[in-house]
């Protein structure tokens, strides 16, 4: 019996939070410091960090891996 692969596990080591941001087709460049996707932003309040595999809200706290940036987005 084999058993199945760990899809969230996959995706982190495939996927970064950059390569979400453009496929689901959000505007602005993800940078390290840049405007929220998720809400108007009128200042950079939004990092991307660890090399594209971590991202913080600093308006409203929330943050993560990539995994959490599909589920907020979502």
């Amino acid at each position: 019996m084999t058993s199945a692969p760990d899809l969230f596990a996959e995706a982190r080591d495939t996927l970064t939070v950059p390569d979400v941001w453009r496929i689901l087709g959000y505007e602005g460049g993800p940078r390290k410091s840049c405007r929220s996707p998720f809400h108007e932003d009128r200042t950079p309040s939004f990092s991307i960090f660890d090399d594209g595999r971590a991202w913080k809200d600093h308006s409203t706290g929330e943050g993560g891996d990539v995994i959490e940036f599909l589920k907020t987005a979502l």
